[in-house]
């Protein structure tokens, strides 16, 4: 598995290279800081690197865990709007605006603590927020830069 540093390295020359041919306005922007990404089992899978223009995320890449490029794109390509644009500090903690509005939606749950995780495939990340009330199946909460959803996890299976 490669390290944080290793996959900024591959990001920093794949922004000069494939990376710009794919998607110009990449070649504008900064790599951040890789980000794990786990599947619901909290197991790492992928690193998540956010695109950066200045505090904004304008892209992202996803690379396995030996370096290979699983995806790559720019985040809401219409917005040219740069205030518009999705906050570094989402890959950093849940929004708390967010979290209450789950929080009054869902009273009287536990809630676990949140981690970056994907609902299938690594294309549909997001914090995932799973959720436990006495007597009812266990739900998993997806919580994404476009907002949240609500996923039941079907009897008998584990995790999603």
């Amino acid at each position: 598995m490669l390290s944080a540093e290793d996959i900024l390295k591959i990001i920093k020359s794949e922004i000069k290279g494939e990376l710009a041919h794919s998607f110009p306005i990449i070649s504008t922007t900064l790599p951040g800081f890789p980000v794990p990404l786990y599947n619901s089992q909290k197991s790492q899978k992928y690193w998540l690197v956010p695109l950066l223009l200045g505090k904004k995320v304008r892209g992202l890449a996803i690379f396995d865990l030996s370096g290979k490029l699983v995806s790559h794109g720019i985040l809401s390509p219409n917005v040219m709007d740069e205030g518009k644009l999705m906050d570094k500090d989402f890959f950093e903690s849940v929004p708390i605006t967010v979290l209450d509005k789950i929080r009054k939606q869902h009273r009287g749950v536990e809630f676990a603590t949140p981690f970056l995780s994907y609902d299938e495939t690594p294309r549909k990340w997001g914090w995932l927020l799973q959720v436990e009330k006495e007597n009812e199946a266990p739900k998993s909460i997806f919580i994404g830069p476009q907002g949240w959803y609500e996923k039941q996890v079907p009897d008998g299976r584990e995790g999603i």
